[in-house]
């Protein structure tokens, strides 16, 4: 059994807790009891209740009209279903309310499957006084009685720790703390002035009562005689309370039936305003998921804008990138295209220096050709060794330089009775070699033929020692 609230209510003997079992707002039962209890205990309750009895959820129903058990869904999605079969239960509650208005009224929603057993102990365990319940049948006597009928059931196994009432479409039944009248019945008639009209009818039934005392006394004066020509005071005081007591029962009737459209009246604003109240709830709460969905609308505008301008921001970027990739491929193309011709030219440059060297070589060879040639077959020259050359020179004797070109020093001295001049060539003159042997062989040999053949052959064997 679950309860909503702060709990049950701690039992005191000095205070009077009065419980109204409701079934629904729509139902003239509970809308019958909950008028006779704010008529009859509310005034002298101190705490007043509201109990309804939600049957246990073992399943929850799905859109397509299917019953999931609980045990197969979410403990999440159980306790958000019965949190809301919970909140259906306390606005069914707000009609009931609104009869109160002088008093502050406690609302209790219990759990269970069997409503008699639940309420009965929640009765005992929370110090209730009073239960008082409704029925819609007209009349509780003359039919059977079932032990599925909560009233019957509550009845039957109430204990006698406090009062039970079932309020009637035109009476009430009561189980009272006596044990002696616990299993009887008194029927009251519900009215707003059940006072004063109980009042007038106890006046007039004493009255009749008292007059009937007195017929019976002189039962001839007043059954005798001509009625249709003379009545007696005693007759017409008779019809005179007749006919007030049926004025009376009139009034009453009249106040009763006044007093019940007044309720019910106030039970339609009640409900009319719990529909007004759904109905603003079910606005408000579809005008923030409109606005919701306008915010979410706005955020998806504003990320669609972004990654509009991410793209454009990447196109232009890409487009960059591209015009820049084509720039260096046009430069490496250039490059290409330079070191191809470079790598030409060096190879050009490369086979003409090898034609020149083979060239030069060639005509070194041939120039070799010719020395060896006059060496070997002309008789007017001959090769000199070193050693004639430094007997010649004394040694290269400092004594005998006569001489200093930029190839080496110039010496004089005596072959085989000649005076000769002998040029030796440096040691880092070796290079020079080409050279020096076109300055020996050529000019020489057009303007000084005459000394040709000793200056030139020396300074070949110079060179070759």
């Amino acid at each position: 059994m679950k309860v909503d609230g702060d709990g049950p209510p701690s039992a005191a003997a000095a205070m009077v807790n009065v419980a109204v079992a409701v079934k629904s707002a729509e139902g003239r039962g509970s809308q019958r009891a909950v008028r006779w209890a704010i008529e009859k205990l509310l005034p002298k309750a101190h705490r007043f209740f509201l109990i309804h009895v939600m049957p246990t959820v073992t399943a929850i129903p799905t859109p397509s009209g299917e019953n999931i058990p609980v045990n197969e869904l979410d403990d999440n999605v159980v306790e958000m279903y019965i949190e809301d079969m919970r909140a259906n239960c306390e606005e069914m509650f707000i009609p009931f309310k609104t009869l109160c208005k002088r008093k502050s009224v406690e609302t209790v929603v219990l759990e269970g499957d069997n409503p008699a057993t639940v309420l009965l102990k929640y009765v005992a365990q929370a110090g209730i006084n009073s239960l008082v319940l409704g029925s819609s049948s007209p009349s509780y006597f003359g039919r059977k009685q079932k032990d599925g009928d909560v009233p019957s059931a509550i009845l039957k196994h109430a204990p006698e720790s406090f009062d039970v009432y079932v309020v009637l479409s035109n009476g009430l039944v009561k189980n009272s703390l006596n044990p002696l009248l616990s299993t009887e019945t008194e029927l009251h008639t519900i009215n707003q002035q059940e006072s004063i009209v109980s009042c007038a009818s106890m006046d007039f039934h004493s009255r009749a009562s008292s007059l009937a005392d007195f017929t019976h006394l002189n039962p001839p004066a007043f059954l005798h005689g001509n009625t249709s020509n003379h009545i007696s005071p005693q007759q017409r005081y008779i019809q005179n309370l007749e006919e007030s007591a049926a004025g009376l029962e009139a009034v009453k009737s009249s106040h009763f039936s006044t007093y019940s459209e007044h309720l019910d009246i106030q039970v339609e604003m009640g409900r009319l305003h719990l529909e007004l109240r759904n109905t603003i709830t079910l606005y408000n709460q579809t005008c923030e998921h409109l606005i919701h969905a306008q915010n979410k609308v706005q955020l998806l505008s504003l990320k669609c804008c972004e990654e509009t301008r991410r793209v454009n921001a990447a196109k232009k970027r890409e487009e960059s990138l591209r015009k820049t990739a084509a720039e260096l491929k046009k430069k490496h193309v250039e490059i290409e295209k330079e070191v191809e011709i470079a790598r030409k030219l060096l190879a050009e440059e490369a086979c003409e220096r090898q034609i020149a060297e083979l060239k030069a070589l060639q005509q070194s060879l041939e120039k070799q050709k010719v020395v060896d040639a006059l060496l070997s077959c002309d008789g007017r020259y001959r090769r000199l060794t070193r050693e004639e050359i430094q007997v010649a020179t004394d040694s290269f004797s400092e004594s005998k330089i006569i001489g200093e070109g930029g190839y080496g020093k110039v010496y004089k001295g005596n072959l085989d009775h000649t005076p000769v001049a002998i040029k030796v060539l440096h040691p880092n003159a070796s290079l020079k070699k080409e050279e020096f042997l076109k300055e020996v062989l050529f000019p020489i040999f057009f303007w000084f033929f005459w000394l040709f053949n000793i200056y030139a052959f020396l300074a070949l064997a110079a060179c070759r020692s």
